[in-house]
């Protein structure tokens, strides 16, 4: 899902760091602790949009290979491709697969999907199925992506290391996740998790019937899949609970002149939370367990 949009920062938010550790032998080192069992430890860093970006390796033949960044969109089933990627790689819009597709040092996955759109709102990215059958972690805290994570050693980790961890369980409506969010305490609505969204945003009717306030003179353009948009502040939301375990209130965007209907309409989703926010609550991700991990700041 494409929601793009300069990220706000309010002060209300309960901040919390980033989970980086000292050095591989802590326990508390969750990439440490990971890469001594195997594991394979891929950095991902955010563009000038917010956007998470990570070196791959695409071959759409097996002597043709290119080097590119690509983003991670788990709002989008399908692994996508724009115009000017599928030149470079001289693929027709009948070629549905790629030859080889490597992601860091993991294995080469072989005959890999992928979709062509000319929609300028979609770019080059993995989406939520490739991302759930490659059984990838995020680490947002870190900005790290795991995979060939050893059977139960996340698991592992959380019961042993003197960090404590909230667990979120996702819920899934075919590839897409969502959890069931209360916000100041009022009745429970669905958001979705998305990281093809830049900010986290909150759909208007659902703010004004919370008695939320927006600070209209101070508005940003927004892309969506509608079309362009506006976001502006909102200083009024204080907590943020999922099945009762409080998270960071961070979510200083609402939409000011659309609502989120088009976003799953059976779910009724009032809010999608982005990488702005899974970074700002340090979350530890996993679509095929369909989990997530926050940790718990004093």
């Amino acid at each position: 899902m494409r929601i793009y949009g300069a990220a706000l920062l309010v002060g209300m938010c309960l901040c919390l760091p980033p989970a980086h550790a000292a050095n591989s032998s802590d326990r508390n080192d969750l990439s440490g602790y990971l890469a001594n069992r195997g594991a394979v430890i891929i950095p991902y860093a955010l563009d000038s949009s917010g956007e998470m970006n990570v070196d791959a390796v695409l071959c759409p033949r097996e002597k043709k290979c290119l080097a590119t960044p690509l983003e991670f969109d788990s709002g989008d089933p399908d692994n996508n491709i724009g115009p000017e990627l599928k030149e470079k790689l001289g693929l027709n819009s009948q070629e549905k697969t790629l030859a080889r597709f490597y992601l860091g040092r993991l294995p080469p996955v072989t005959d890999f999907p992928i979709y062509f759109s000319n929609d300028p709102l979609r770019g080059n990215y993995i989406g939520a199925r490739s991302i759930e059958r490659m059984g990838l972690w995020f680490n947002f805290g870190s900005r790290e992506i795991y995979g060939g994570i050893p059977r139960d050693a996340i698991n592992a980790y959380m019961k042993g290391t003197a960090l404590r961890y909230r667990t979120i369980a996702l819920k899934s409506y075919g590839t897409y996740r969502y959890i069931t969010v209360s916000i100041n305490g009022k009745k429970p609505a669905n958001f979705a998790i998305d990281t093809g969204a830049t900010g986290s945003v909150i759909d208007t009717k659902y703010a004004h019937a919370l008695g939320l306030g927006f600070d209209t003179k101070h508005c940003v353009a927004m892309g969506s899949q509608l079309g362009e948009t506006r976001t502006c502040f909102t200083h009024d939301i204080v907590t943020m609970k999922a099945e009762k375990e409080p998270l960071s209130a961070y979510l200083p965007r609402g939409f000011a002149d659309l609502d989120l209907g088009f976003v799953l309409p059976p779910l009724h989703i009032k809010g999608v939370l982005g990488v702005d926010w899974l970074e700002r609550n340090a979350a530890i991700m996993s679509l095929t367990e369909n989990r997530i991990y926050v940790p718990i700041v004093s």
